[in-house]
């Protein structure tokens, strides 16, 4: 694997950084796109796609790449927040990051926003997978997640020599 030529790994670092700093910023208040939170979340995905098109050439690349973009979109779509149902939220076993289940409030801990799901702009594209609790590592994700998931997969297989994948 040290033989795979990625490029800018730093840069994901300070991106992904950026994203765990919001995790610990204050939920109180929502102020849409011009929430400082949001404004540091557009930074991250600007810094992530920076490296994913300086490594677009590496197997399973533009497959990041696009859950990436789908997770951006959703994001803006919806005042810098991913939406997330309050059901999906109980199936997860984390009602008890939101300080109520109501449209609007923000998960604590997350970059998730509480929306109904007839409130949510491209639904289809929000948490809207469950890992019920009490499974282990119980969580909810969006099909962008997948698609990242599945991407570093490929990257990581090709990067063992695998092979099993020619120019993902």
């Amino acid at each position: 694997m040290a033989d795979v030529p990625f490029r800018w790994g730093w840069v994901a670092i300070l991106a992904l950084a950026l994203q765990l700093f919001l995790v610990y910023l204050p939920t109180e208040s929502q102020g849409g796109l011009l929430d400082p939170r949001s404004w540091l979340l557009t930074l991250s995905y600007l810094l992530l796609f920076l490296v994913v098109w300086g490594n677009r050439r590496l197997s399973g690349m533009v497959i990041v790449g696009l859950g990436l973009l789908m997770n951006f979109v959703v994001i803006m779509a919806n005042g810098g927040f991913m939406p997330i149902t309050p059901e999906v939220l109980r199936r997860a076993g984390h009602a008890d990051l939101a300080p109520r289940l109501e449209s609007g409030a923000l998960v604590s801990g997350t970059k998730d926003i509480v929306l109904t799901r007839e409130e949510t702009r491209l639904w289809i594209l929000s948490d809207i997978f469950v890992i019920p609790s009490p499974l282990p590592l119980a969580s909810a994700f969006s099909p962008g997640d997948l698609f990242i998931a599945l991407g570093i997969f490929v990257l990581l297989q090709e990067a063992m020599g695998a092979g099993l994948f020619k120019r993902i």
